[in-house]
């Protein structure tokens, strides 16, 4: 599986691993298509042992990077969804300093409750009754680690770890919000829609998304959505997940050439008044042959012109040639088996 959703042949993933990037959060928000209503516009959370991935479905269409996958401050260029890794999950470790407690970012094992050391979120949604995972006496001694420290019961001291966790997911939610509005397909998404882009659904997948997506809904004002199989979403994504591709084509009529950026491809054309029409034309010939080497050519007639920009070029008051730019994209979807595109 790629960072934007698509599936590769294995030989060809050997061959270009680098695709691969962040290919978890995309399974993830492939298992949430697959699960939930066709259409919809969500907020994805996907609440794992120490991270939890924001994303964003708009139209039932998950926004992409506009400058591909981030690595910290680096930028890859890999196309990717615009997803977003907070440090905090269910095995995240819970410290006490003082009256006041820290969630994360580190992991110093599993929960109490399943043989660990130290208390984590985990042991305290047991602790709340808002799961079953676990020892329940082995929760408690692990909240009643911090509850000494927070001078309460362990009772509060898990509530205090559960709102730790919650307000973390909340504020990093909003602040995507703020990172999304910046994203191209977003505003030309708000423009077609003709809405403000709110949180209307907040979909949990994920081992912490049914204890916890609930709170983190209610706190946004939002519905919350807990797929039946939310815990292996991520699984049911890969599974169910069909190839993408995507071929960028430049044309410079007045040279009499053409390159495909994605294979570093060149060739000759003659017509220096070529139309956008034309160039389709070629483009999709090109994506089928290239759909046909990484053998995924069935999937070539589903391509859509996402770019497509003309500039005629003049010298000397007349027109020379025409610098033409074409994207066309098999978008991330479903395989036609799981009986929803």
């Amino acid at each position: 599986l790629k960072a934007d959703g698509g599936t590769l042949p294995l030989d060809r993933s050997l061959a270009m691993p680098v695709e691969t990037i962040f290919s978890g959060p995309a399974a993830s928000i492939m298992g949430v298509m697959a699960l939930t209503a066709h259409g919809q516009t969500s907020v994805v959370v996907d609440i794992g042992g120490t991270t939890t991935d924001l994303a964003l479905i708009l139209s039932g269409k998950p926004l992409l990077s506009a400058k591909g996958a981030r690595v910290d401050s680096l930028l890859t260029h890999v196309r990717a969804f615009a997803v977003k890794s907070v440090a905090i999950g269910g095995d995240s470790a819970v410290v006490a300093k003082g009256v006041s407690l820290t969630v994360g970012p580190h992991r110093d094992g599993p929960p109490m409750c399943m043989g660990g050391s130290g208390p984590t979120p985990t042991d305290a949604l047991r602790v709340l009754g808002l799961s079953s995972i676990g020892d329940a006496s082995r929760a408690e001694q692990a909240m009643q680690m911090l509850s000494q420290s927070l001078g309460c019961t362990a009772k509060e001291a898990a509530r205090k770890t559960v709102d730790a966790v919650v307000d973390k997911i909340v504020l990093e939610i909003n602040e995507m919000f703020r990172e999304w509005e910046s994203e191209p397909a977003y505003r030309i998404w708000e423009i077609m829609s003709q809405e403000k882009l709110s949180a209307q659904n907040v979909v949990g997948v994920g081992g912490g998304a049914p204890p916890l997506v609930p709170l983190v809904a209610e706190r946004l004002g939002a519905a919350a959505v807990v797929p039946e199989h939310a815990p292996v979403a991520n699984a049911i994504g890969a599974a169910v997940a069909r190839p993408t591709l995507t071929l960028n084509l430049h044309i410079d009529t007045e040279k009499g050439e053409y390159n495909v950026a994605e294979e570093g491809l060149t060739g000759r054309v003659s017509d220096r008044k070529m139309t956008s029409e034309e160039a389709e034309k070629l483009a999709r010939r090109l994506l089928a042959e290239r759909a046909s080497r990484l053998g995924i050519g069935e999937y070539a007639g589903e391509a859509e012109v996402t770019y497509s920009e003309v500039f005629n070029m003049i010298r000397g008051w007349s027109t020379v040639g025409r610098l033409l730019d074409l994207r066309l994209e098999v978008l991330a979807g479903l395989l036609p088996s799981w009986g929803r595109a």
